[in-house]
């Protein structure tokens, strides 16, 4: 593990588009993560997401606690827009439900995340979203400004 979220890689996420507000209830400046999804979350929201189980999402504090390097990519690789997009596109409600993160359309965005993030951690140092999409062969999001 690594002993903390690294000041470069925290600037980097919170650039991401919608990782400025929580995921679930938008409060702002959320400073917990479901590393599952790559999202941001509030405190109060995070609550709700460790009741979920950590099989459903694992949740992480931004500041407090240590992160893995896979755990880091999860939240370079994932945002908060993305997240919301992929509900959207399934029709789950922008209001914060639990049960949206127990469907198999969450299932299949978790898993493919994880996927996708345990690719991109063998390609050696991070270069981007947009690197790391042309790597797979996805190009959906721009790349951001600031590489870790």
């Amino acid at each position: 593990l690594i002993s903390r979220f690294p000041n470069h890689c925290l600037q980097y996420v919170h650039s991401i588009p919608g990782n400025d507000r929580c995921v679930d209830c938008s409060a702002i400046h959320p400073e917990w993560a479901s590393v599952t999804y790559g999202a941001l979350l509030c405190l109060k929201c995070s609550g709700r997401h460790r009741s979920l189980g950590v099989s459903t999402s694992f949740v992480r504090s931004i500041y407090m606690d240590h992160w893995s390097h896979n755990e880091i990519l999860s939240m370079m690789e994932g945002g908060n827009s993305q997240l919301l997009h992929f509900f959207g596109r399934h029709n789950f409600s922008s209001n914060f439900s639990t049960k949206r993160y127990r469907t198999r359309a969450a299932l299949f965005y978790r898993e493919n995340l994880a996927l996708h993030v345990s690719r991109v951690a063998l390609f050696g140092k991070y270069k981007g979203r947009r690197t790391a999409r042309k790597q797979k062969g996805i190009n959906e999001i721009p790349e951001r400004s600031r590489k870790c």
